[in-house]
């Protein structure tokens, strides 16, 4: 097995040792072997530089570096703008240590794909290696500003930002670091190790304040972090804030108990009471009036100061006693709305005020401090959307003066909330007749109907109000974006000469609405207005000019105008500004598709085939077109392009049957029948069935050189007993220009035995031309001595044939005078096929020198079970009748009129054996009124190898 695979491999072309390559590279990863199959196809194929760029991979992968940048570098001096050689070469100089090359490749890529994420990371990695600090931070700064959302991109900056400020850090300069962390920071708040870092850096530089913005900033978004609630109440601690310490430890204790948290809290009480033990003046009153509890001046300034100062408890027992001296204490009940406010206690602080406002109704700060709260209470309601109860307090509120108009403005927002349209239109109604100058009733009157899907009484509203107020931008604002939804509702209710009313009325407030041009585009694409359509877009681009969309819509309404130039030159413009947009190339390549595929219907081939080779050069992945490029070539026999479009299809699809089968039948036309046969065999997946298994076979047996087998010949005469019998062997060898034939006749009469050798050729000129030439020999028994033929075959237009030739036939002694006769022939004939019928005419003129003869021969055949088969009838006139059963005869029936008529029939097996059987009735005039009938039937059995 391994001599035969070398001695298969001796014929390779340098595109199977390319494929063979490819096979051990890039699936078995041997790349020992791919390079010597690189090396072998480059000998006999030097210029082949995909070939080299796969073997200075090889040589990269085996760490032969000096071979692998020698052959990169001719790939990329022959293609300069060759992507994957230029990523080989960076890999090959990084791996030697020439860092600087490196980056050089890395930057001839980046001018090609500047937002490659995988070039920046290997750029920044080499500028790290090369220590050169400075480069690596402005790459790495570029890659964020390029993919800010990238995490793995985040993440890298993060960390390199971290170490810079960590290298400052450990230098002592603080500002420096503390200017790159907040830098780090500011780009992301939820970083805790820089935040962390950031606040070590402001109390190391002195900066507390700094810090204590730094810890806020941190508890924002990790309110649990251990270390920085320590530093916080660590700095507070240090400030002599223990007020503040105090309360935040408490609240972080109210959220997340800690027993060590609890610690420091006493901690922290106990240090606060050391510290204002002997300072505060309330400690000092309260020493007052502990020891005279009468003492006005100590009682005030305790319940005072007590609220002020959050001491809660001891509020509480001072109002408790105020009040119980005097109930009606207006100063005590004040005292009492405040600390109620303090401790949040907003329903008992409400009633509170509601008491007061009671007690004391000329009072206008208690009267405004119950309505406000009454009117803060019922926007809660109205936010919490409990309408209930916001009507009811908005309904009180309209009897304070000074929030009546906004209770009422709330009260119409309260039913519209609640799509009560009628009653809303009703308060909004009643506020414009009480404030008929008023505006803003009025907008919102339009609002309402917007809201109510009443967009055309809206819009009314809104252009009367931005007439009226030409400089105001609100009014016409609002008439713009209430016309989208109303253009909308038009289009859904098909009335689209309203909504086109209503777009170009929009479209004149405001000419640069690229949605009103959308609408305007669509709905006239709709009613198959193109034109009117694609002034639209010019419109359009007029105020946007590097629009894509306008762009490629203006192309789609030229491609449904069937206007393909048009639209080509639209895409290709906006294929040139943006090459890597998969949609644009896919809407570039439909329409070179679609124009092809017109000048094909047209039948303008050689354009179509440009269109169709244009589509496949912008998606080179296209299966329809390469179809069509492939049909068309082999259509027009155009076999090295068919070869071409199939390789390439075959090199993106490896296992697409259409295009194995298509191959096959490409060198089924190219009479390759060995090759035609392993691709449609590969292809027998997909198209198995019985009619397929019949292609396969034919392909076989016309892979088969060799033909041989044996016909019978069976003659019955009626007015004699005598009957005559010829047996044949014959032998074929075909060849893909010409074939030969040897037969074997043979007849037993009374008289001996006669034996003939027939040698026959078929020889190829062109693809119209081909020769016929017969050479035969025989003993002087039963056979023409001597025979020769030629005939010339002229293949035509709309499959017609042409036939032209020459016959000699040395025939036996006569019996009497011992004397030899010969017939020259001259034969003319014209075939013409059709599905499955074939029709035949041939004319001879014959002549022995002495008198001439002529024949005319009608004959055809049906085709049928895939041309497998056929049946065939004929007829003759004349003397004597072309016809091989008779060359035995010629010599006796030569001077007779003779007429003829036949049928026979024809069957191959799986196309490689034939069977067939033949009758033919001759009638001899012999003399005027005297006639001789003969019955011819043959056998023929024949079979290929």
């Amino acid at each position: 097995m391994q001599m035969n695979s070398i001695a298969q491999e001796k014929y390779l072309s340098s595109d199977e040792y390319y494929r063979l390559a490819k096979i051990e590279a890039n699936q078995k990863q041997n790349y020992t072997k791919a390079k010597n199959y690189c090396k072998k196809a480059l000998e006999l194929s030097p210029d082949y530089y995909d070939v080299r760029q796969l073997l200075g991979k090889c040589y990269l992968e085996l760490k032969n570096y000096d071979s692998a940048r020698y052959e990169l570098k001719k790939v990329t001096e022959k293609y300069p703008n060759n992507v994957d050689a230029r990523h080989y070469l960076i890999n090959v100089e990084y791996a030697t240590g020439r860092y600087s090359s490196a980056i050089c490749y890395v930057n001839e890529l980046l001018e090609i794909r500047p937002y490659s994420k995988t070039l920046w990371l290997k750029k920044i990695s080499i500028y790290n290696d090369m220590g050169n600090k400075i480069e690596a931070k402005r790459a790495i700064t570029r890659l964020y500003n390029i993919y800010p959302n990238d995490s793995f991109v985040v993440r890298s900056y993060r960390n390199f930002m971290q170490e810079e400020s960590d290298m400052y850090y450990k230098r002592g300069n603080f500002t420096k670091s503390k200017e790159i962390l907040e830098k780090v920071v500011e780009g992301n708040s939820r970083d805790l190790q820089s935040i962390q870092k950031l606040v070590s850096t402001n109390i190391s530089s002195g900066k507390k304040q700094d810090a204590l913005n730094a810890i806020n900033l941190g508890l924002a978004n990790f309110p649990t972090d251990p270390i920085l609630i320590e530093k916080k109440i660590g700095l507070l601690q240090e400030q002599g804030n223990y007020a503040d310490a105090i309360a935040f430890t408490e609240s972080v204790i109210k959220k997340f108990p800690s027993a060590r948290l609890k610690s420091t809290l006493n901690e922290l009480k106990i240090e606060s009471a050391r510290y204002y033990n002997n300072s505060d003046p309330y400690v000092l009153y309260q020493k007052v009036y502990a020891s005279n509890p009468g003492n006005q001046e100590a009682f005030n300034y305790l319940l005072s100061n007590s609220l002020s100062k959050g001491y809660y408890g001891d509020a509480e027992e001072y109002i408790r006693i105020a009040l119980k001296r005097n109930p009606s204490d207006k100063n005590a009940l004040l005292k009492q709305l405040t600390l109620l406010e303090a401790q949040g206690k907003s329903e008992e602080a409400k009633k509170t005020v509601e008491k007061l406002a009671t007690k004391f109704p000329s009072d206008g700060e208690l009267q405004d401090k119950f309505s406000s709260i009454l009117f803060t209470q019922a926007k809660g309601y109205f936010q919490d959307q409990k309408y209930d109860d916001a009507e009811k307090s908005f309904e009180r509120l309209t009897r304070f003066p000074d929030y009546r108009t906004t209770a009422v403005e709330y009260l119409y927002s309260i039913q519209l909330a609640q799509k009560n349209y009628p009653e809303a239109m009703n308060r909004i109604n009643r506020l414009i007749a009480s404030n008929p100058r008023n505006e803003d009733y009025v907008f919102k009157k339009a609002s309402l109907y917007e809201e109510m899907g009443q967009f055309d009484e809206a819009m009314k509203l809104t252009k009367n109000l931005a007439q009226k107020n030409p400089n105001s931008t609100r009014f016409k604002d609002s008439y713009v974006s209430q016309s989208t939804p109303y253009i909308k509702q038009l289009i859904e209710n098909e009335k689209y000469d309203s909504a086109m009313n209503v777009i170009n009325n929009l479209l004149d407030n405001d000419p640069t609405n690229s949605l009103a041009y959308n609408y305007a585009i669509g709905i006239n694409n709709q009613m198959k207005e193109y034109s009117t359509a694609i002034e639209y877009c010019n419109r359009a681009m007029q105020y946007y000019p590097e629009s894509r969309d306008f762009r490629l819509k203006k192309a789609d309404l030229y491609t449904s105008m069937r206007a393909y130039d048009s639209s080509s030159l639209v895409l290709e413009e906006l294929h040139n500004s943006f090459p890597y947009n998969e949609k644009i190339s896919s809407a570039l390549a439909e329409s070179y598709f679609m124009q092809g595929k017109k000048y094909e219907n047209d039948f303008y081939i050689d354009s179509a085939i440009y269109y169709y080779a244009k589509t496949q050069a912008v998606s080179p992945k296209d299966s329809y077109s390469l179809y069509r490029l492939i049909n068309l070539s082999l259509d027009n026999k155009q076999f090295d392009s068919s070869r071409t479009y199939l390789d390439k299809g075959l090199e993106n699809f490896p296992e697409n049957s259409q295009l194995l089968y298509k191959k096959g039948v490409l060198y089924e036309l190219q009479e390759k029948y060995d090759s035609a046969y392993i691709y449609i065999k590969k292809a027998e997946p997909q198209f198995s069935s019985p009619t397929y298994q019949n292609y396969l076979n034919y392909l076989l047996s016309k892979s088969y050189h060799n033909q041989a087998g044996v016909q019978f010949t069976r003659a019955f005469f009626d007015s004699t007993i005598l009957k005559s019998a010829i047996a044949t062997f014959e032998y074929s060898r075909f060849q893909p220009r010409n074939t030969y034939t040897y037969r074997f006749n043979y007849a037993a009469r009374p008289i001996g035995t006669g034996f003939q050798q027939e040698l026959e050729w078929f020889h190829k000129i062109d693809k119209k031309l081909y020769t016929q030439f017969n050479f035969a020999f025989a003993n002087k028994i039963a056979f023409p001595r001597l025979k020769m033929g030629l005939s010339v075959f002229n293949n035509m237009k709309y499959d017609w044939e042409t036939e032209i030739g020459l016959r000699y036939n040395l025939l036996q002694s006569n019996a009497e005078t011992f004397n030899s006769r010969s017939l020259t022939s001259v034969v003319g004939g014209v075939a013409k096929s059709w599905e499955e019928v074939w029709l035949n005419l041939r004319v001879f003129v014959l002549t022995d020198f002495a008198k001439v003869y002529n024949t005319l021969l009608l004959q055809s055949r049906y085709y049928f079970n895939y041309k497998n088969d056929f049946l065939t009838i004929m007829g003759s006139i004349g003397t004597p009748p072309e016809d091989k059963t008779l060359d035995f005869q010629l010599n006796s029936f030569v001077q007779y009129s003779t007429r003829m008529v036949g049928a026979g029939i024809q069957h191959k097996v799986k196309h490689r054996s034939t069977i067939g059987l033949q009758g033919n009735w001759y009638n001899y005039q012999i003399q005027k009124d005297y006639y001789f009938n003969q019955y011819n039937i043959q056998i023929t059995l024949l079979t290929k190898f």
